[in-house]
């Protein structure tokens, strides 16, 4: 009995310092977005090859009425749906996945159908628009313990509407490794990053061989190709999970493991974290164009990376209420917390991200940063 009322004590705290956290830092930062000096405001002289969308961190997504971020979403997928893709990277239903039939009940109660609907908004953006989409597990995803659930979730909704949507990288009774798609001018590289994260050493070197092998097929098959990884945790971050940040973000993290009962390396100086991003920043250094899009900070940022062939995205702030604080480091390009997403844009000539915020409504289809990845 006690224990159920410490955990209680615990699981109320961390939602006041949760609730402290936003209050305390998330105004700022809505108004003044970090950027570089260099932004680009020079605009495309070729044709559209391929448009990637990138959100992440929805899961607290409203469905009537869209929420605003997916509205942008949409009106960016709908504009060339067959050449677009849209990646949601992951926290897909907060805070415990997709939830399970209680004992002796045959069908979800009204909580459990008010969760499925935030990932419902989110695959409203492919269903409305017509676009591809592809959705990746986080960790609160993985928080119900698994992830079948709502992989056999997404599969039933796909075939009832006809749609082009998955849920990657995923295969029934298996490990999840990697999974590759090939799209005009762009490779897309899809990582369960919970999984490889919380994986044992043997298991986790498993993951990098397979990993290290698809990478050299792809780059065989579409040497010209710019590569994108796609996972939900980043390998670089300003935003509290960037440990090093305030003593605030760390104190909430540890109210968190007691209260779910799962340390599961969620920092970036965490040791199997660590070990995750040294990894991949080894194997991406091997080739001249890498995209690492991710989310698990709510926020949007871009950096550079010591490897100059590599950027770094995060993109979790599609829902306002999950916005967290920003900073920035010698890396940052752009930093802005705020509700909001990102596409990258692949022409003939380069590639051009541009990050879509929610500042004010009417929603406007102008795009507050503009930055040229690469450009002939």
């Amino acid at each position: 009995m006690y224990h159920i009322i410490f955990k209680f004590q615990l699981t109320l705290l961390y939602v006041l310092l949760s609730a402290i956290l936003v209050a305390c830092s998330g105004p700022p930062n809505h108004l003044d977005a970090y950027l570089s000096e260099n932004t680009s405001r020079q605009l495309p002289a070729s044709e559209l090859r391929s448009r990637i969308i990138l959100f992440g961190d929805a899961g607290a997504s409203s469905l009537e009425p869209l929420q605003p971020s997916l509205k942008i979403a949409l009106s960016q997928a709908v504009e060339l749906p067959k050449q677009t893709s849209i990646l949601a990277l992951g926290d897909n239903i907060y805070d415990f996945g997709y939830p399970k039939l209680l004992a002796g009940e045959s069908v979800l109660n009204a909580e459990q159908k008010l969760l499925i609907s935030h990932l419902d908004a989110q695959l409203e953006v492919s269903r409305r628009s017509g676009a591809e989409m592809f959705v990746l597990p986080g960790n609160h995803d993985w928080f119900a313990g698994q992830v079948d659930g709502q992989a056999a979730y997404i599969e039933k909704v796909n075939r009832l509407s006809e749609s082009e949507i998955d849920f990657v990288p995923y295969r029934a009774g298996e490990m999840p490794f990697a999974e590759a798609v090939y799209r005009d001018g762009i490779s897309l590289i899809f990582l369960d990053s919970m999984w490889m994260i919380g994986a044992k050493d043997e298991v986790f070197d498993r993951a990098i061989v397979q990993l290290t092998g698809l990478l050299e097929q792809v780059h065989i098959q579409y040497p010209s190709n710019l590569l994108l990884l796609a996972a939900h945790h980043p390998l670089q971050s300003m935003g509290p999970h960037f440990t090093g940040y305030n003593f605030l973000g760390n104190l909430i993290q540890w109210v968190y493991e007691k209260t779910m009962g799962w340390d599961y390396g969620g920092d970036l100086d965490d040791a199997p974290y660590q070990r995750y991003i040294h990894a991949l920043e080894k194997i991406t250094s091997a080739y001249p164009k890498v995209v690492f899009a991710a989310g698990h900070d709510h926020s949007l940022q871009l950096f550079e990376s010591a490897n100059a062939s590599r950027y770094d995205l995060v993109s979790g702030a599609a829902n306002a209420s999950k916005v967290s604080m920003v900073a920035h480091n010698e890396n940052t390009l752009f930093a802005q917390a705020i509700e909001g997403l990102m596409v990258l844009d692949v022409y003939t000539e380069g590639v051009l991200l541009s990050v879509y915020t929610v500042e004010e409504l009417p929603l406007s289809a102008k795009a507050t940063y503009r930055y040229w990845l690469w450009r002939r």
